[in-house]
């Protein structure tokens, strides 16, 4: 299983051991890099520490945004779908994450305008996402070859069992 790829097809397992286990390492990654920054960066001031912080996420993400994508979309094409939608979706979302992260750095109140809209899209890609959680990680395959390879679960078409 090669992660990094966007052609060929992956089966559910791959698609859950790849994003679970990625966002496992990302989370203690997180946590480790989080206790080596707040000693680092213990004499700046709130706001600096808070952009410090804004820039290691943005770094992290970007890290582990490709093998993430690739295995979506791999899981994609095994439904015999496209995977430009959900890099379409992913790429929205973390622009959205972003420009959420900027609001919080800059102070930005929640009841202010610029805070309702990231807050409305937010639930509107949150319900996107469910959506992609479904079809991705629980829906079967489409059994046999497609337009994208041959079936990601390796099982031989037509295959009957004895009598």
């Amino acid at each position: 299983m090669d992660i990094f790829s966007f052609k060929g097809r992956a089966s559910r397992l791959d698609f859950w051991l790849v994003s679970f286990g990625l966002t496992i390492v990302m989370l203690l990654f997180n946590v480790f890099a989080g206790m080596v920054l707040s000693a680092v960066l213990g004499g700046l001031s709130p706001e600096g520490r808070s952009w410090a912080q804004v820039s290691f996420g943005i770094v992290l993400i970007l890290l582990f945004i490709w093998p993430i994508m690739a295995v979506s979309v791999r899981r994609a094409h095994d439904r015999g779908n496209s995977g430009k939608w959900f890099v379409g979706f992913y790429l929205a979302s973390t622009a959205l994450n972003l420009w959420s992260f900027s609001l919080d750095a800059r102070g930005v109140g929640t009841e202010s305008p610029e805070s309702l809209v990231a807050g409305l899209l937010g639930l509107l890609f949150f319900g996107w996402w469910l959506y992609f959680l479904v079809t991705l990680g629980f829906l079967p395959g489409k059994p046999g070859a497609n337009a994208y390879g041959p079936s990601a679960n390796g099982k031989i078409d037509n295959y009957r069992a004895p009598a």
